[in-house]
């Protein structure tokens, strides 16, 4: 971006600056104008100390500081009046992608199709935030630029339109996702953007008239599209690109050749830990030293006490982002940068080595590697997951469960709209419910989260070990791990006499407070006191000196359960009877949990207690819930042997199954009961292969299941099988589904899922 004045708000200021800045962290040059978002208040003196001379901020701010400080009535608001001006400097058309799905599958198809000529946002930088950044590091040089926009609430359109005054648009596709927040009008705010077009601008709606998907490919025009790797609404994202292309003046043919040769990568981060503790993060493709930030920026909060290495693929930038790519690695303290070509594009002062082939870099990084190290791939294109693990020597089995970011976020931003001023506990008990409670917390850790919940004093103890800041709360300690859970100052649940004064007995010799909840059964005949009891404790609470009396909670035994109403009405009418009794209130009231919370059943509580609902998920099909949130878990593997068996064959232990059909194919996929898919599951339910339903039979193994695809002509081996949640096509197959066959919850479903099925989150 080129240099600015700032006396586009006061005549008498001239004050030159030659970068924004919306995190103080990523401040690396002088001349930075620091945009003080949310709470970015707080962080005016390190933004000093790294070089920013001015700062936005809200004009309600009554600090000091010693930037420059420019008051204004929204701060977001004036990054995007800025990216506006800036906006109005570019010579290239500008093309906005809306829509409710595939922008970046789009974004990503007309990019390979269009080559040097175009430039497009990193990842989904699609917000309110994002759109703005997204618009300031644009190229000028660049004939096309892709820049993807998304709302969540009316009114949000007008304001992106006004920021990126479109040359053309594209509308991917309308759902009912956030349908409750537009009044099932998201279609009119979407067509907000293209209000100011010129007659015969580029304007594309979605359609279904060109191309047609057929088993293992795609027709376009007579033409075959063969995907190595599929992804959700391909038809759609092929269609789109060919007509836009066409609009944008590229050749049929060269459309054509251009789209048999896409072969998208995920265009998300994806992040995984190896089986000894190294954590990998595989970046979007980079076309700028914004991206580049913003990977460096997840490799610091990702990053444990380790060493940090990147795996350089390579990129095509100038030689001003070159030379600020070497200021943002330096920032970074990074160890090691593995660089795959022949000479570096600038000189780090770390160290580095040169490498003309990956395979031969990996396997020397791989020597190097060890717990807690964290590794960043990253380069101009992004390598899929597949061609990855197998160059970092398989570091990655084929059973995969995979963890949505960015669904989790969403989540709890649609639980929040509905129950706001409520504090929100998210439970990290289980391994995470069974996703790697340590990147959970990680991700969790930038979205808001007040506390967190666990079972057991160790698991809070190896989270903060690991540098999870904030509370944690045990929902119960032994009392011989009284003095442990003061040492770590946790919050504990309390509801016996005994460890009150354990609690206060190692408060007063670690000389501080600790936090506890007076815990009573109303009904989970669990932990918990009687009604009975809890006056007492609570003024036994109150007298003790070391102790803060943080909350009063229960735990309802059936919330998940609406034939169970009556009996949760039961519970709630205990709790309010203790609550009103209580000569000392606590901080805060809490009882529901997941159930409880979708459904607002217990809304006197200031707090709540999160697990299934933060991934979108629930105990049974049946039970009622906030119906925008989303499953953002996905279990698949993969096929790994066929075999054909005939008339009277039978499948596995205990001959349970004999084949009747001649001819029949069964293939055997690599999940057993070790894995956590029990015996329960034999011979019930199904599991899906590019949408086709591939029933389960026979006995399941340690090891092994058997699926029947007798009917499946196309599938072979090494195609990859849903299990539960969302496949690359699209296709889905709901987790409480698969639970229910097998006579379970969900909970338990996921919980049990073993430590040979890899867990990879993406994160947007």
């Amino acid at each position: 971006m080129e240099p600015f004045n700032l006396n586009i708000w006061r005549s008498d200021l001239d004050i030159l600056c030659r970068h924004i800045h919306v995190d103080s962290r990523s401040i690396i040059e002088p001349q930075t104008l620091f945009i003080a978002l949310n709470e970015g208040h707080k962080f005016l003196e390190e933004a000093h100390k790294r070089g920013a001379i001015a700062a936005i901020v809200d004009k309600n701010y009554v600090g000091t500081s010693p930037l420059f400080l420019i008051r204004v009535d929204n701060p977001l608001h004036a990054l995007q009046e800025i990216a506006a001006l800036y906006r109005k400097t570019l010579k290239g058309q500008v093309i906005a992608l809306i829509g409710s799905e595939g922008k970046t599958f789009t974004k990503a198809c007309l990019q390979h199709i269009l080559g040097k000529k175009a430039f497009s946002s990193p990842e989904s930088f699609n917000s309110q935030l994002g759109v703005a950044l997204s618009l300031l590091q644009c190229e000028k040089e660049r004939e096309i630029i892709l820049l993807e926009a998304a709302v969540s609430l009316p009114g949000e359109m007008e304001r992106l339109e006004k920021m990126l005054s479109p040359d053309g648009v594209i509308l991917t596709s309308v759902t009912s996702k956030y349908a409750r927040n537009f009044d099932g009008r998201q279609k009119e705010e979407f067509l907000l953007m293209a209000k100011n077009l010129k007659p015969g601008a580029l304007f594309i709606l979605p359609t279904n008239d060109l191309v047609r998907r057929e088993k293992s490919y795609y027709l376009l025009k007579g033409h075959k599209i063969s995907l190595a790797h599929p992804f959700p609404h391909a038809e759609k994202v092929l269609e789109i690109s060919f007509k836009a292309a066409l609009k944008l003046g590229v050749a049929e043919d060269s459309c054509i050749h251009a789209l048999q040769t896409f072969d998208p990568a995920p265009q998300q981060t994806e992040v995984w830990s190896s089986s000894w503790g190294t954590t990998f993060i595989n970046a979007p493709s980079c076309q700028s030293s914004f991206a580049l930030a913003k990977a460096l920026q997840k490799l610091q909060m990702l990053s444990h006490k380790g060493k940090k290495y990147i795996l350089f693929f390579g990129m095509s930038l100038n030689a001003s982002d070159y030379q600020r790519m070497a200021q943002e690695v330096e920032a970074s303290a990074i160890d090691k940068i593995y660089f795959i070509e022949k000479e570096a594009p600038f000189k780090p002062s770390c160290a580095h080595l040169f490498f003309t082939d990956k395979t031969d870099a990996c396997r020397d990084l791989y020597s190097h590697l060890s717990r807690d190290d964290t590794v960043l791939l990253i380069g101009s294109e992004k390598h899929h997951l597949d061609e990855l693990t197998s160059t970092l020597m398989d570091m990655i089995g084929d059973s995969r469960l995979s963890i949505d970011a960015s669904a989790i976020e969403h989540n709890l931003a649609e639980i929040r709209s509905h129950l706001p001023e409520k504090r929100i506990m998210v439970m990290l008990k289980a391994f995470g419910y069974g996703t790697d409670s340590l990147l959970l917390a990680k991700f969790l850790c930038q979205f808001g989260i007040d506390i967190f919940g666990v079972a057991h004093v160790d698991e809070a103890i190896l989270l903060k070990r690991k540098g999870i800041k904030g509370s944690f709360f045990i929902i119960n300690a032994a009392i011989h791990e009284a003095e442990k859970a003061a040492l770590w100052d946790c919050e504990v649940a309390v509801s016996s006499s005994d460890l009150i004064q354990a609690l206060q007995k190692a408060g007063q010799k670690l000389q501080k407070k600790i936090k506890v909840h007076l815990h009573v059964d109303t009904g989970m005949g669990r932990f918990g006191c009687l009604k009975k009891a809890a006056l007492n404790l609570a003024h036994e609470i109150a007298s003790c000196d070391h102790l803060e009396f943080e909350g009063l909670m229960t735990h309802f035994a059936c919330a998940d359960m609406p034939e169970e109403d009556v009996f949760t009405a039961n519970q709630i009418t205990l709790f309010k009877n203790i609550l009103d009794q209580l000569p000392i209130k606590p901080r805060f009231i809490h009882a529901a949990n997941s159930g409880a919370t979708v459904r607002n059943l217990f809304p006197e509580g200031n707090m709540i207690r999160l697990g299934l609902a933060l991934f979108g998920l629930k105990n049974s099909s049946l039970m009622p819930t906030i119906d925008t949130l989303r499953c953002a878990l996905t279990l698949t593997t993969k096929i790994y042997g066929i075999n054909t068996l005939e008339k009277g064959d039978t499948v596995s232990y205990g001959k349970t199954y004999t084949e009747s059909r001649p001819h029949a194919r069964m293939a055997i996929v690599p999940l057993g009961y070790f894995d956590g898919l029990h015996r329960h599951y034999s011979s019930k339910g199904h599991l899906l292969i590019a949408g086709q339903k591939a029933p389960l039979v026979g006995r399941i193994c340690m090891d092994f299941m058997m699926i029947d695809i007798t009917d499946h002509t196309e599938t072979h081996m090494g195609d990859e099988v849903l299990v539960f949640g969302q496949d690359a096509h699209g296709y889905f197959l709901a987790p409480e589904e698969l639970a229910e066959t097998g006579g379970t919850i969900t909970h338990e479903l996921i919980t049990c899922l073993g430590p040979r099925i890899q867990r990879i989150f993406i994160a947007d």
